[in-house]
């Protein structure tokens, strides 16, 4: 720093250009896009976000603050740092003060473990107004640790946000802890149509040891995913009957649409890693009928994400697939064939995938991460979409191991950013990127 100034030598790369092969059922030829002008850079250091390698598991974009810019709050996997104290090792909620930079804000005491000591192996998390009082809520999934243990004590959170932006932490009380859920994607649904928000936890695939009450038990709750309903704005109600979710829906992805354009939430989820997504059409607040077998939703995939890719005003699918990043397009509800963005060549595979404009273009452009293995991290691409013709801008290398990709918009409008973690879980650590594309 120097005169008030921050001077950072930026990180960028330049791009080739690429031909792709859109894939609409049969495979045709696309034309060749020129070259590029646009390059990626990672700003996370002047942008304030860089931390040391550490392990994450997701981020989450939000204006937690309501100042018309988006926050974010980053999830640090696996860290203790404390019995029952706030420690930044759990995670860190960043606050955006505008141009482009951030600030750690403490307003969201995270606890890394309980008071005996316990580890919160918390996930993922989603913002929504719960008791509608004017200030932004927080809600995070938690596992249940390698051990199976049942999670009282250090359960999923729903942190209250009060009128002078403090946060208190309420998840058993109101009846969301979900005891023995091994959480992990979590998404604020409106559900029934009234004005409070319902929500959606995913949870991952039930371990299956004998000795775990939770498959015995008649008191504890179940290990599937959930829905849980709002009751005023006091308390969640759990409406196993509102669906037929099975299993472990919601693993990788929980998605929130209106694909139909009916004015009824809707969900799109994503099982385990390596398997075929659901959509859920909400039966005007009666419930949700799994319609994938209507769809072409039929290929299995790693991550998935909602955007309208086309710029037609409908709610586009855009994926991530061991060999591929491609999209199935919303045709006034109907979803149709696979699209192609791009191949994935083994021994890589497509792992997480976000969108925005990155560009400025006003078209919904593709940020592809690419894993290999644990203990690897080949480079990820950014595809700039110019009418479902993708070209193709390398993002700058990072170590540790994929784990997610996040949209993030720094200012209160124009171009999107992508956060990048590299410290998959537990079994790599890994920088944070803040990936930026712009003009040579």
């Amino acid at each position: 720093m120097f005169g008030g100034r921050v001077f950072v030598a930026a990180v960028a790369v330049s791009v080739s250009a690429i031909a792709l092969v859109p894939v609409t059922g049969s495979a045709a030829t696309a034309p060749v896009r020129a070259a590029t002008s646009m390059v990626a850079q990672d700003v996370a250091v002047a942008a304030g976000l860089r931390v040391a390698h550490t392990r994450t598991w997701s981020a989450l974009a939000g204006d937690y603050n309501r100042d018309g810019a988006q926050d974010v709050l980053i999830n640090y996997h696996g860290h203790f740092g404390g019995i029952h104290k706030a420690t930044s090792h759990a995670a860190k909620l960043w606050r955006n003060k505008g141009r482009g930079r951030y600030t750690q804000d403490l307003a969201l005491p995270f606890y890394s473990g309980d008071r005996h000591g316990k580890l919160i192996d918390r996930h993922n998390c989603d913002w929504a107004d719960v008791d509608r009082n004017g200030h932004t809520d927080l809600y995070c999934a938690a596992g249940r640790t390698e051990s199976n243990v049942i999670k009282r004590g250090r359960d999923n959170e729903l942190w209250l946000q009060d009128g002078r932006g403090r946060f208190r932490e309420v998840g058993t009380v109101w009846g969301v802890g979900d005891v023995c859920g091994r959480g992990r994607d979590v998404a604020f649904v409106h559900a029934n149509g009234d004005q409070y928000p319902d929500l959606f936890v995913g949870n991952d695939l039930p371990r299956r040891i004998a000795s775990d009450p939770c498959n015995t038990s008649t008191t504890l709750p179940d290990e599937e995913s959930k829905l849980f309903l709002n009751v005023r704005g006091e308390r969640f109600r759990p409406a196993p009957g509102y669906w037929d979710y099975g299993g472990s829906q919601g693993d990788r992805c929980a998605e929130v649409l209106d694909f139909n354009n009916d004015g009824w939430d809707d969900l799109f989820t994503c099982p385990r890693a390596g398997m075929t997504p659901r959509l859920y059409q909400n039966q005007a607040g009666a419930g949700f009928a799994d319609v994938t077998p209507a769809s072409m939703l039929a290929q299995t995939v790693n991550d998935a994400v909602i955007a309208d890719l086309d710029s037609d005003g409908d709610p586009d699918v855009v994926t991530a697939s061991d060999n591929h990043f491609g999209y199935y397009l919303n045709d006034n509800g109907q979803y149709g064939g696979e699209g192609f963005i791009a191949p994935v060549a083994a021994p890589r595979r497509g792992w997480s995938v976000a969108t925005g404009d990155t560009d400025g273009d006003g078209d919904v452009d593709v940020y592809g991460m690419v894993e290999k293995g644990l203990y690897a991290n080949p480079d990820d691409s950014i595809w700039l979409n110019d009418g479902l013709t993708f070209t193709r801008v390398p993002v700058p290398h990072a170590g540790g191991a994929a784990d997610d990709v996040t949209a993030l918009r720094p200012g209160r409008t124009g171009r999107t950013s992508f956060l990048v973690q590299n410290g998959r879980k537990r079994f790599r650590s890994g920088p944070v990127q803040l990936i930026r594309v712009v003009r040579r």
